[in-house]
């Protein structure tokens, strides 16, 4: 009598796994950067300068052969392309991260960070298949940088694009994270316009991709909460500016964003009429004076402060005319 092998006298199901993990890439993990393995990681990287190439042609037909059909059959399709395409014109952009990764879940996996810094991060996404690649592109220079997401998934017809975006990643040169401790700092001194247009800046830079999610992402949108409720509470909006004679009313507070980054921009309300150009700038010049009294800070610690002057509130719904002022602090 023959040798029966063990294994066939376990459960039928216990097999078919057995089997099944043994036909599959390997044990689910993660690797980044040069963990990849040097065969693998030059595969991707032929497949990013492909992709890259495309983009930048504007080119749908060599793009698309990159595509699963899903991503193809996408409506954001065409658009994501051609904002890839025009960011790469505009900024020399350079490989950030990149991940391969062997799913544990058809869920939600995770790549957790293993080196803990101001703009740790881990990846947060569905795996859509069991094995994927993520490339994250951002420019090393520039106020305002866009990041270049490329997420690959492998499919029965080979390595395929499954997500591309081209979402904020920095502000003023800096991450999330950065802009968030800068405006905890403005809050700790009372500068409040300051922190409040820091964290929303911060909250737009907070998700440059679906997968990227900050380790103080929470904190980050609880302290935005804090932010904008003490500011409503300490400045009720029209605010008339303090110290000049014709009371100018502040409309609006937010960010204007020119060649050296994003400053703070006054929108107010003028008694005198735009016509008389010579009477709107001498008002301007005394509400740069005492700005700071009535907006604590907002006169500190930057280049810029623009200000936006109308005769009648905008409402959104018609184009106003209005006089801007860009006013350099140091």
């Amino acid at each position: 009598m023959k040798y029966i092998p063990s294994l066939i006298k376990l459960p039928v199901l216990l097999v078919l796994i057995l089997i099944i993990q043994g036909c599959g890439p390997g044990t689910p993990g993660s690797w980044k950067d040069a963990e990849i393995p040097a065969d693998m990681r030059e595969t991707f990287h032929d497949l990013n300068n492909q992709f890259m190439k495309a983009a930048l042609a504007n080119n749908t037909n060599e793009a698309e052969k990159l595509m699963t059909a899903e991503l193809i059959e996408s409506g954001e399709k065409l658009k994501k392309l051609q904002n890839i395409g025009y960011y790469l014109k505009t900024n020399k952009y350079e490989m950030l991260e990149e991940y391969y990764v062997i799913n544990k879940y058809t869920t939600n996996d995770t790549v957790l960070t293993k080196n803990k810094t101001i703009n740790s991060h881990n990846l947060v996404y569905e795996g859509s298949t069991e094995e994927m690649y993520m490339a994250y592109f951002a420019p090393k220079t520039g106020a305002s940088r866009q990041m270049i997401s490329l997420v690959y998934c492998k499919v029965n017809y080979g390595w395929k694009l499954i997500k591309i975006s081209a979402e904020p990643y920095m502000y003023n040169g800096k991450t999330a994270p950065e802009l968030y401790e800068e405006a905890k700092k403005c809050f700790n001194k009372g500068y409040l316009v300051d922190a409040y247009l820091l964290i929303t800046l911060a909250n737009a830079a907070g998700k440059p991709n679906d997968e990227w999610k900050y380790l103080n992402n929470d904190a980050m949108l609880n302290f935005y909460g804090e932010v904008v409720k003490v500011n409503r509470e300490t400045y009720e909006l029209p605010l008339i500016i303090a110290g000049v004679p014709t009371k100018p009313r502040v409309l609006r507070l937010y960010t204007t964003t020119l060649p050296e980054g994003d400053f703070p921009t006054v929108c107010y309300l003028s008694p005198i009429s735009l016509k008389d150009t010579v009477g709107v700038r001498r008002e301007n010049v005394n509400i740069r004076k005492v700005i700071g009294n009535t907006l604590k800070g907002i006169d500190k610690d930057k280049k810029y402060i623009i200000y936006s002057v109308f005769n009648e509130e905008p409402d959104g719904k018609k184009m106003l005319d209005h006089i801007e002022y860009t006013h350099r602090l140091q």
